[in-house]
């Protein structure tokens, strides 16, 4: 016993010491921090009171400061303590300073004035985005600052310019299930109070007022002007993808092509991101120093690297613009742009204090970023990158470097490079899986290798010919360009459907609760950020982070929040109700839940699977589970005395009391509507959990908007 005491008494100590190995990792982590106080936010199913976290940062610190003489591991525990309550007050300050009104039901349609502050093809028609409104039958103080409508027209309206139309709006929508996508969320923090369709073609009322809503309009005008451009001058299917590598307009891609980019694992390729902005960085800093070697009196008068860093965040700035500088690539652009600032001031980019640095300054901006897929995404391949880059680039120097061999300096450098690409193509393809799999419900098998065959056409043949098409089209002399970018994306657009055409290609994942994900995050962060030899405990953390969500329940009963919907568990996965509504919800609920086995008719289900059985008439339906439980689905008043007795679960979509109906555990019509969609689990104790979108979503600042159906999506 005495022993243990001795080792409890000393393990500050010890711990203190493996630290202080390391010290030039706390910089890093102090960012992990700021980041997982943002993430708490969100996970909280209330809001607090405005001045917690700031509250708790300032006391944190102070207790830092008392203990920094006193005991280093205390006070480093209080640091980051204070770091990470610091984090939840950013997102609370960002929460506060975003809101405006929210349309809470279903209105009009009613005429609408706005200024057009955004444009973007979607599905053959125009997303528009309007500011500055007046909306008919809403008070200054209940009309949204912003509202985002689809409209069906040849030419959108010009960016800038005031319009005036009649339009149905709805609120933003709600999850389609407990743990699906939140979109309000989104919207919140966009200004985005409503969204709806244009029922009349609008009427231009002026154009842009004033220089930046001019400047605005310009803008918008070249990147309708480029994009056409790359469409028709590449041509084919691949115009539309060219158009989307530089402008972010994915209206272009056609379907078929979309399915094979995801199917495949090459969908990031479409989305302007950290990987567009550092191929566009990277030639351009390559070609600008190169080219100032080539004048000897230039280059003996300027440090030609930092004067090629200078210009590659000049050429960012361009691109960012014709991309639409949507949050994405601003985040991209803000840590492309510190990773080239890390070269003005003499310093590594391949750092994690670097890293670290564009993480804080991008959660400054936007904290309520850190549960996006885009940031997590992208900053978990960088920080596999980076660990990746600290364990090799030593030994491949040396390689490169070393004389002996066959293979002359020149050769090993291409060889170097060529491995570089190989290399960070595995490793950013593992490293985003866990996030992949949280946010899509599925996994590309063979990601990595169309990555792999992909990503040197990218890099290598489409990103240079793309840079130079853009210079070259102010002469008009972009067509040598098109000619030779139309065979690397065909070459590209034919490895993501070989890919996405193999066996097994798409494989369902079930849904990773937060939790999950979570530790599968500090695992991973874990695993790259300490070089001591404990970081590889998070090995087997990881691995049992990645194979718990197989072995959750999942659950046996979906309903929509108006009842038109539901679905079954039969098999691995759901069994929906017949019809073609509420489209994209059902596309949801399959990809969280994978498609059953069997059809669903007016007669009843059809299950292959055994022990599944479900008959249906005019009055409703009964399920009946593997386990041997029977859940009604009660769709008309009269069937409910006798369903409900001999159920052992109802779920009433009548409005109805639902007193009539003695079962243990039963969801009315009016739970639905008031608490939008449910999901019932069947537990192996015998016991139900009934969740819904309300309790998941918690009494949170976004969450007060009302469902609608998607038959009038917009």
């Amino acid at each position: 016993m005495r022993r243990w005491a001795v080792w409890l008494e000393d393990s500050p100590k010890r711990l203190g010491a493996v630290a202080e190995a390391d010290r030039d990792r706390w910089g890093p982590w102090l960012a992990v921090f700021f980041g997982a106080g943002a993430a708490s936010f969100f996970g909280l199913p209330v809001e607090l009171p405005e001045w917690v976290g700031m509250a708790c940062a300032a006391v944190f610190a102070a207790g830092a400061v008392w203990a920094w003489r006193r005991g280093m591991v205390i006070a480093l525990l209080l640091i980051g303590l204070a770091v990470y309550a610091a984090g939840f007050a950013a997102v609370q300050v960002r929460t506060v300073a975003v809101a405006a009104p929210v349309l809470t039901r279903a209105l009009g349609p009613v005429d609408i004035e706005g200024r057009v502050e955004a444009i973007e093809p979607h599905d053959g028609a125009w997303r528009i985005t309007l500011a500055d409104l007046v909306v008919e039958r809403l008070t200054s103080e209940t009309t949204p600052s912003r509202v985002r409508l689809r409209l069906h027209m040849p030419e959108p309206p010009a960016h800038g310019s005031r319009v005036r139309l009649r339009a149905r709006l709805m609120p933003p929508p709600v999850p389609a299930a407990p743990g699906a996508y939140d979109f309000g969320r989104q919207a919140w923090y966009a200004g985005l109070g409503a969204v709806g369709f244009a029922v009349t073609q609008p009427e231009i009322l002026d154009q842009p007022p004033n220089a930046l809503n001019r400047l605005s309009a310009a803008v918008g005008e070249i990147r309708r002007f480029v994009a056409q451009r790359l469409s028709d001058g590449v041509g084919g299917r691949a115009g539309g993808v060219a158009a989307a590598l530089v402008t972010g307009h994915r209206g272009g891609v056609p379907d078929d092509v979309m399915a094979a980019y995801r199917d495949s694992g090459l969908a990031h390729m479409l989305a302007i991101s950290g990987l567009h902005m550092g191929l566009a960085a990277g030639l351009m800093f390559v070609t600008l120093r190169g080219l100032i070697a080539l004048v000897p009196p230039l280059a003996l008068r300027v440090n030609g690297k930092k004067v090629a860093a200078v210009g590659a965040i000049a050429g960012l700035a361009v691109y960012l613009m014709l991309s639409g500088a949507n949050v994405p690539a601003q985040r991209a652009f803000i840590m492309t742009a510190v990773v080239l600032s890390a070269v003005l001031i003499d310093r590594s980019p391949m750092t994690f204090r670097v890293l670290a640095t564009a993480a804080v300054v991008v959660l400054l901006w936007r904290p309520e970023a850190i549960v996006g897929a885009s940031f997590q995404l992208s900053f978990a391949a960088v920080a596999a990158l980076v660990a990746a880059y600290e364990v090799l680039a030593p030994r491949l120097t040396r390689w490169r470097t070393d004389g002996e061999g066959w293979l002359g300096p020149a050769w090993r450098g291409g060889a170097v490079y060529m491995f570089g690409i190989l290399a960070s193509t595995v490793v950013s393809t593992l490293a985003t899986a866990p996030f992949t799999a949280a946010h899509f419900h599925v996994i590309p098998a063979f990601g990595p290798a169309a990555n792999l065959a992909a990503m040197p056409v990218m890099a290598l043949w489409v990103m240079p010919w793309l840079v130079v098409a853009l210079v070259l089209m102010p002469f008009g002399l972009d067509g040598l360009a098109f000619a030779a970018l139309r065979p690397g994306l065909e070459v590209i657009e034919e490895v993501a459907r070989t890919v996405a055409g193999w066996p097994g290609a798409v494989q369902p994942v079930p849904p990773m609760p937060v939790a999950v994900l979570a530790t599968a995050a500090v695992a991973g962060l874990w695993l790259c950020l300490w070089r001591q030899s404990w970081r590889f405990a998070a090995l087997p953390v990881l691995a049992v982070a990645l194979v718990v969500p197989w072995f959750l329940v999942r659950p046996d009963i979906l309903v929509n929040e108006t009842g038109r919907l539901m679905a079954v568990r039969s098999g691995a996965g759901l069994v929906l109700s017949p019809g073609r509504s509420n489209g994209f919800v059902r596309q949801v609920w399959q990809e969280m839940n994978g498609t059953g086995e069997g059809a669903w008719t007016n007669r009843g289900l059809k299950s292959g699977w055994p022990d599944v059985s479900m008959a249906c008439d005019s009055r409703g339906c009964l399920y009946r589970a593997q386990d041997g439980r029977t859940v009604a689905l009660i769709t008309h008043e009269a069937a409910m005395a006798e369903d409900c007795r001999v159920a052992d679960v109802a779920i009433i979509l009548v409005p109805t009391s639902g007193w009539a109906c003695r079962t243990p555990h039963k969801v009315t019509f009016w739970d639905l509507r008031d608490k939008g969609a449910h999901a019932l689990t069947l537990l192996p104790d015998g016991g139900v959990r009934i969740d819904s979108v309300e309790a998941w979503r918690g009494r949170r600042s976004w969450s007060g908007a009302r469902a609608w159906d998607d038959e009038d999506e917009p």
